[in-house]
């Protein structure tokens, strides 16, 4: 959290499975904060099932993504994602 505070990216990826951080409480942090609740926020993981990608959009995700994906489909959803985010800034 620390680092999503000083560097105030346009974009988060969160692994489902970090290592000592629960991922859906980052995300309902950066959600319940002004200036990160519209940050587009990438929720990944190899061993998510169909529950896990439920709770994730529930507690803000904007995308989950299961198991395995061809790169060129992911950078087109993040382009996608951050054209999004943009435009709700300027208005």
């Amino acid at each position: 959290m620390d680092l999503i505070h000083g560097e105030r990216p346009s974009l988060i990826i969160l692994d489902g499975e970090l290592p000592d951080f629960n991922s859906l409480a980052i995300i309902r942090a950066l959600r319940s904060e002004e200036y990160s609740d519209s940050t587009p926020v990438i929720l990944m993981g190899s061993n998510m099932r169909e529950e896990d990608v439920l709770i994730g959009l529930e507690v803000g995700a904007d995308l989950c993504l299961l198991e395995t994906f061809h790169p060129q489909v992911f950078v087109a959803r993040v382009r996608s994602l951050l054209r999004r985010s943009e435009t709700l800034k300027v208005r």
